[in-house]
């Protein structure tokens, strides 16, 4: 856990500005995962725990369409976690899940950027520069660069 520790220090500005910029649009939710997991590390600092960010999703998600009939959701991931991750099949039946790439090609058919594969391109180029983290930063750069071509595209 001290890994994911030392990420959360490295990006905690960044995460909070974000949300103080998203003010009113962003909700943080507390789940019975994250309070079971603070008591386990309570018990035992040094426990690794994989996996309770999805089990987290699930739960808000499960209680959120449950409250809301209407409510149509969208869980959008790496392409990489959608195709490895058991949990997009747990997501209940109002929940979409959504690649970064298939995101990138619906916004291009509808004609809202111009060019899903040059920032698919754009972002792997960035993600090669910082080979440890290609993943997270890939995920990030896609989309960055697709919020751009869409703001500079309207």
């Amino acid at each position: 856990m001290r890994h994911r520790s030392s990420l959360w220090g490295r990006r905690r500005p960044q995460i909070v500005d974000w949300i103080r910029a998203n003010f009113g649009q962003v909700e943080i939710v507390p789940t019975e995962i994250y309070a079971e997991y603070e008591a386990l590390q309570a018990i035992n600092p040094n426990m690794r725990s994989n996996g309770r960010g999805e089990q987290a999703a699930l739960e808000v998600l499960a209680y959120e369409v449950a409250s809301h009939p209407e409510l149509q959701a969208l869980l959008l991931l790496e392409d990489s976690d959608i195709r490895s991750r058991e949990f997009v099949r747990l997501l209940p039946e109002r929940v979409t899940a959504l690649s970064t790439g298939d995101l990138l090609h619906e916004l291009e058919s509808a004609c809202r950027i111009q060019s899903s594969d040059q920032i698919l391109d754009e972002a792997a180029a960035r993600g090669s520069q910082h080979r440890k983290a290609e993943a997270n930063d890939c995920g990030r750069a896609c989309a960055s660069a697709a919020s751009r071509t869409i703001v500079t595209t309207e």
